[in-house]
């Protein structure tokens, strides 16, 4: 409903042409002596009247009425409708000068033409903010810990986290020793954000009408603050550090080993069949069968493992001129992030001197981290690089407020903060710092930790990727990135000579006396960092091979992976799309889109076979139009919307993991009440244990049953879950649904119904190359040809406008669902 008011919303300016119609005709109306056409004309104009009062009155006041917070609901009306005749005006040459111009396309992207760099960022700052104010200045408050000035005491965590890690404090260190190029580019950058503030359309902001927020002027530590927040989300994640230490802590060394295994068996392999999977050691089964006769049951901690989906990253590969059909060579992004409106990317083209550079930008930074000059083309994946450790703090009852170092006790750093909170006192709080880093707000097993994490070094907000610009071949690119001190990722380029190449990017640290896999103490300094890890970075490219791959999976041309990180994804996507580039067909910007849209997942294959032996024991009735059997036994393994198989099946899947798993890491959940298992590998101890069919290795309760009663049990459950009764509940679009929130509505309730569609079906999952879940996806999909951006195809969630009523808000989101492409670049 409030979907549909945002749309009616859109028509506002005809209001007033309604109107005017409406009381002409009740004023004309007497001169026609109360005739019947008379009296036709003034019913006309009553209801005419009418409809307008519904229409602008009426479904805010039902909708309003159905709020749980009317005053919000019926503020935000008022702020749509406010914002609206600014929000239309369009980027005027006058603002910037007779030597610049900005067009804007049919999808509201900006084509900027300036004399040179420092004007083209400019434009593209007044642009951006134009289209994103509120997102960019959202992220530097939670970044800089300022969400409480808005939101009150609810959201005093999120600031008290960023205050203990001083990401405010670092911006501002990062902002004064850039390099003098990249300074004057981001100066110029946030002087066309501020140019775009201090114009009358800054009034169309609608979230800061909605707030009664003065929006404060754009700093280059803003922009930093922005960039940090990138590199939280690709780097940031504590979780898993903490569950391996808890299990540590709780396990015998053996099971965590076989609980965090750190290759898949599609790892090294070139084809995408059904996995197989290695047996359980004896050693290993020994220990799982003393855990289980120790153990509480599953149903008792059966919220201790959760199923692991893909973080935050990427599918990225090109093919060369080998491959082609013209010896061209193309690139293929996708980057992998959580939805919402507005989306996390933003297009953009820019014009100067020689430089054409087109692509995806980040709001709030400066800087294409996907695209193309003409000469080269680039895109990246999450290298899911270990750039964070917790390091145990030896602390003393006797000596209170310090901490072991070495042979001596050093007193904790303070650092005093004021938090501002909406209707209230400022917090006061103190946070505690080390050599190694700030102390987590958390503890681990009742004991502080420190953060040592490569994002709280300044020198790590590093904008060469700026650089790119001057890049004339895949070498001069590649050694770009090799010296980009920013998150680590997997880096592929295509020249405009038809060949490509490939490199690891960013800052990855090299460990001494530990793996960085749990914490450990470093007081006695046997344990640290030092420097950056040395290993190959640059991807030799086999002869006649002709395509490069990444997918976040481990990287097979590093000698040891694990110097770089821990906990990789499965390598089923990469070894799919290597399948599908490696046959003998030449290709174009066509078939790499719809081998983007690939819903294939090979490791659903075994899965699939043990449902089908389920039902061997007993059959398992739905409904009278599905048989079971009939439905996994047919079905292609893909991830379509209308497959019923596959919602069976991953239900299936995860009930498996839980009954199996949860009994034995159930020692850890005592000593960590918060502690989750989730591991994205974890599909290797479920179906090792599964092929050992030792009863000992069940479920306490599922013992005196047998294996095959114990899946017919799970098959059971997991359609119980699902709930539905007929064909269409099942269906894996209707279980597979995205929900795209607005921004502002996990802060404002009910905001989310007003301006953010409802959710749609979609095809893809978490186990093939269309990433799809129902909060991640691809934010946007890229094909092209560098020097034949014409010929390039892209895909975006959502649209380039944050505000609701902008043609632009999801003019590209129906695309987007329903996997159709637009051309990269408009003729």
């Amino acid at each position: 409903m409030g979907y549909l008011l945002r749309k009616m919303i859109r028509v506002w300016p005809w209001s007033g042409l309604v109107c005017a119609l409406a009381i002409s005709i009740t004023a004309a109306a007497p001169f026609f002596a109360w005739t019947a056409f008379g009296k036709a004309l003034i019913i006309f104009a009553i209801m005419l009247s009418l409809s307008l009062v519904v229409m602008l009155w009426g479904v805010p006041w039902y909708l309003r009425r159905r709020s749980r917070n009317a005053l919000m609901f019926r503020r935000a009306v008022l702020a749509l409708f406010c914002s609206f005749r600014a929000m239309n005006r369009k980027c005027r040459r006058s603002k910037f000068g007779p030597h610049l111009r900005v067009n804007l396309d049919q999808f509201g992207m900006p084509i900027i033409h300036a004399e040179n760099r420092c004007d083209a960022w400019e434009a593209l700052g007044f642009a951006v903010a134009r289209d994103r104010m509120f997102q960019m200045h959202l992220t530097r408050r939670i970044m800089a810990g300022r969400l409480s000035e808005l939101f009150g005491r609810a959201v005093l965590e999120s600031d008290r986290r960023a205050r203990s890690m001083g990401f405010a404090r670092i911006a501002a260190d990062a902002a004064a020793r850039l390099p003098a190029e990249h300074a004057d580019v981001l100066r110029a950058y946030c002087r066309g954000i501020n140019r775009w503030l201090d114009s009358c359309e800054a009034r169309g902001v609608f979230e800061a009408r909605l707030l009664d927020l003065q929006i404060e002027p754009w700093t280059m530590e803003d922009s930093l603050l922005v960039y940090l927040g990138l590199w939280e989300q690709l780097t940031g994640d504590q979780s898993t550090e903490r569950m391996i230490t808890t299990m540590r802590y709780c396990l015998p060394p053996e099971i965590v080993d076989f609980l965090t295994p750190r290759t898949d068996p599609l790892y090294g392999t070139t084809t995408s069949g059904p996995p197989t999977y290695s047996s359980l050691s004896s050693d290993v089964c020994a220990r799982i069968k003393f855990l289980l006769a120790e153990a509480a049951d599953a149903m008792s901690v059966k919220d201790a493992v959760g199923l692991h989906t893909s973080p935050v990253g990427s599918n990225v590969w090109a093919i060369d001129g080998s491959r082609t059909k013209d010896g061209r060579a193309i690139l293929a992004n996708d980057i992998h992030l959580n939805l919402a409106f507005p989306p996390p990317t933003y297009r953009a083209r820019l014009r100067y001197g020689e430089v054409d550079l087109d692509g995806f930008v980040l709001p709030g930074v400066p800087g294409m981290i996907a695209g193309s000059n003409g000469r080269v083309a680039w895109g990246s994946a999450n290298l899911l690089a270990d750039c964070l450790d917790l390091v145990r703090i030896e602390t003393s009852s006797e000596m209170a407020g310090y901490y072991r170092l070495g042979d001596h006790w050093r007193a904790f750093d303070l650092a005093h903060e004021a938090i501002e909170v909406l209707g209230q006192e400022p917090h006061q709080e103190s946070f505690l710092s080390t050599v190694w880093g700030p102390v987590s707000l958390e503890t681990l097993i009742g004991e502080p930790v420190a953060v040592r994490w490569t994002a709280l070094d300044a020198s790590s907000l590093d904008l060469s990727l700026l650089d790119l610009d001057a890049a004339d071949n895949i070498e001069s690119a590649i050694a770009l990135f090799e010296r980009f001190r920013g998150p680590p990722l997997s880096v592929i380029v295509a020249g405009c000579d038809g060949r490509i190449g490939s490199t690891i990017a960013g800052r990855i640290p090299s460990r001494f006396g530990h793996d960085g896999t749990a914490a450990v103490s470093w007081a006695d300094g046997a344990r640290g960092w030092r420097g950056d890890v040395d290993v190959q970075r640059r991807v030799s490219l086999p002869p006649h091979v002709g395509f490069l791959v990444a997918a976040n999976n481990r990287p097979a041309h590093v000698a040891r992976p694990e110097q770089i990180g821990h906990a990789y994804c499965s390598s089923a996507r990469a070894v799919r799309i290597a399948e599908l580039l490696a046959q003998d067909v030449r290709m174009d910007e066509a078939d790499l889109a719809n081998l983007q849209l690939d819903t294939y997942c090979p490791a659903l294959e075994a899965y699939r076979q043990l449902a089908l032996e389920a039902l061997e024991q007993s059959e398992i009735l739905i409904c009278k139009d599905i048989d079971l059997r009939t439905e996994l036994a047919s079905w292609d393994l893909c991830a379509s919307r209308s497959s019923v198989a596959a919602s069976i099946t991953f239900a299936f899947r995860e009930i498996l993991a839980v009954e199996l798993l949860a009994p034995i890491v159930a020692a850890c959940r005592s000593a960590d009440p918060a502690y989750v298992y989730r591991w994205p590998l974890s599909d290797v101890p479920v179906l090792a244990m599964v092929q050992s069919r030792d009863p000992l290795l069940l479920p306490a309760r599922h013992r005196d049953v047998g294996w095959q009663t114990f899946l017919n049990n799970c098959l059971r459950e997991s359609l119980r879950r699902l709930g539905a009764e007929s064909r269409t509940g099942l269906r894996w679009g209707v279980v597979n649904r995205t929900r795209f929130g607005y921004t502002l509505a996990k802060l404002i309730a009910r905001i989310d119904a007003l301006v953010s569609p409802p959710s749609s079906e979609q095809d893809g999952s978490h186990e093939c190359v269309r990433i799809a879940t129902s909060t991640d996806g691809a934010a946007f999909r890229l094909v092209v040809s560098p020097g034949r951006e014409s010929s390039g195809l892209f895909q975006m969630a959502g649209g380039q406008s944050s505000h609701p009523l902008s043609p632009h808000f999801d003019d590209l989101h129906r695309d987007w669902l329903k996997g159709r492409y637009r051309a990269f670049r408009s003729p």
